[in-house]
């Protein structure tokens, strides 16, 4: 189906006429990825899951956890419970950023042409700090940024106050 009629523009009506009055309800849910096929009609069973295309896993509602994991190692299935694992972050690609990394307190700071590697900065667990006009990320992080960064030759990057523990001041090739 293409949706339930209306004007077809999306919820422009006004305060009269909103796309939905329902409440909306941010929780926490368990997310089964991997080879699930094998578990489909174990998980079936449980209830009150979905299967979702977009995350290619099952998701069911918090409270189904413990029925989950006991309906998955029923039918022999390895469960590994704990945080979702994100992907390695990959180098940017002819970014040509001038960026500068220096410690902040606790936490490193990078500054510069940062939009052009935001994707890199993003994957490493950085946020924006509008402040500070730069990403800011935990201080351990230092050398991992550093040599992420200067993974794509195009990149200049130079560091400032030991932020890559132990690196010499200076830029990188290019």
């Amino acid at each position: 189906g293409k949706g339930k009629g209306g004007k077809g523009k999306g919820s422009t009506d006004g305060p009269e006429g909103t796309a939905s009055s329902a409440p909306v309800l941010i929780g926490s849910a368990v997310l089964v990825t991997g080879n699930s096929y094998s578990v489909k009609d174990s998980l079936k069973d449980v209830g009150g899951g979905a299967w979702c295309k977009t995350l290619n896993g099952w998701v069911f509602p918090e409270h189904k956890r413990a029925e989950v994991e006991a309906a998955c190692k029923a039918v022999g299935a390895t469960v590994e419970t704990g945080e979702a694992v994100k992907a390695a972050p990959t180098a940017s690609v002819n970014a040509n950023a001038t960026l500068k990394v220096v410690r902040h307190k606790k936490a490193i700071l990078v500054t510069g042409d940062t939009k052009l590697v935001k994707t890199q900065l993003s994957a490493l667990g950085g946020s924006w700090n509008g402040k500070l006009g730069g990403w800011i990320m935990p201080g351990k992080l230092g050398g991992a940024v550093v040599a992420l960064l200067r993974e794509d030759p195009s990149n200049k990057v130079t560091t400032g106050d030991d932020a890559a523990g132990g690196g010499a001041a200076g830029g990188a090739g290019g």
